[in-house]
Order: C-alpha cells, then sequence, then structure tokens
C-alpha cells in the first residue's frame, strides 16, 4: 500500500458514507513493491476481489506496479467480460495495453479550485526563458541535474506550453502547488 492510493481510497470511502453506502466499498490492499514485486500475493489478493463478487473494481496504482499487475490479473481472470475495470490517471493504457479488456475505463483528476485563475494568470505571463533561460539555470542549478534536461525522460518547457493552461497534460493542473511552488521559488 503506498499513500496516494491509500489516499484516493479514503476519499471515495468518505464520499459512500456520506451518500450512506459505505457498504458498497471494501478495500484489497496491495503493497507497494518497487523491488521483488510479490506475484503470488498479488494473485492471493486478485482472488480475494473475485471472491468478493463486486462487478466495479477500482485499480489504483502506480504505473510501475499497474504494469506488473496486468499479466497477473489476466491469468486470474479478473480482466473478463465479468467485471468493469476502472483505472486510475497511473494506469492509462500504455502501462499493459495487450491485457486491457474491452472497456477498460480510466480516470484523471483535475483541479482548478479557486486559486486556479491567479495561476493561469501566472502561468500564461511567463516564458521557457523564466523557467529554463540562462539566468534560471544558474540560479536553479539546472546544469548540475543527475541527469540533464536534454536527456530527460520529459521534453524541456517550451514557450507553446505557456500560452495557455489547457495545453497543460490533464494532471497537471492537480499539481498546481507544485507547479507554482517552482515557479515561485
Amino acid at each position: 500500500q503506498e499513500s496516494y492510493g491509500e489516499g484516493l481510497f479514503t476519499t471515495v470511502s468518505n464520499l459512500a458514507s456520506e451518500a450512506d453506502e459505505a457498504f458498497r466499498v471494501s478495500p484489497v490492499g496491495v503493497k507497494y513493491m518497487p523491488v521483488d514485486y510479490d506475484v503470488e500475493e498479488v494473485r492471493a489478493k486478485i482472488q480475494r476481489v473475485m471472491s468478493m463478487n463486486s462487478k466495479i473494481i477500482f485499480l489504483v496504482f502506480t504505473p510501475d506496479q499497474g504494469a506488473q499487475f496486468w499479466p497477473v490479473a489476466s491469468e486470474e481472470g479478473l480482466l473478463s467480460t465479468s467485471y468493469q475495470i476502472v483505472g486510475s490517471e497511473a494506469l492509462p493504457l500504455s502501462t499493459g495495453p495487450e491485457y486491457l479488456p474491452l472497456g477498460y475505463m480510466w480516470f484523471s483528476p483535475v483541479s482548478r479550485g479557486e486559486l486556479f485563475a491567479g495561476f493561469d494568470t501566472m502561468w500564461k505571463s511567463m516564458s521557457a526563458d523564466d523557467v529554463v533561460g540562462a539566468s534560471a539555470s544558474t540560479y536553479y542549478g539546472l546544469d548540475k541535474f543527475k541527469v540533464s534536461l536534454q536527456n530527460g525522460s520529459v521534453a524541456p518547457p517550451t514557450q507553446a506550453m505557456f500560452e495557455s493552461t489547457d495545453t497543460l497534460d490533464l494532471e497537471a493542473p492537480f499539481l498546481m502547488d507544485a507547479l507554482y511552488t517552482f515557479v515561485v521559488a
């Protein structure tokens, strides 16, 4: 189990409880295994889920866990038409396209609370140079990163990124506080 999945579970449980439907939400936790993925533990958890006779199953994993989960779930029959599988944004189609069942759904959290308008204004007033230009590079020590921005898995910021918050990844607004803190720092 890890804090992200537990946080989403707590939110869903609280909402179900507020609607007097708490009995509809039953957790089956799988420990976080970044090293030495225990297939037999996962298999036992999948079998437990299947024995509960639930028809809708929410999967909340990080991508590294999801990629290892799909083959086991497929072997056990969880990915059949008997279940509606709904994954978190960390489990997009790319984490196991060859295993995903017909009708697989996933959601992506988006937060545009009361402070988002200010963030939107600030974001559009910035330029790529503010984040990766010469002075920013010196100030933030970007040249000291273990992996350079040019060699990273994510493309370096471009001017187009700052033209609209609509072009940001759907999850990025959810991370508004992190972006805001970095930019203000």
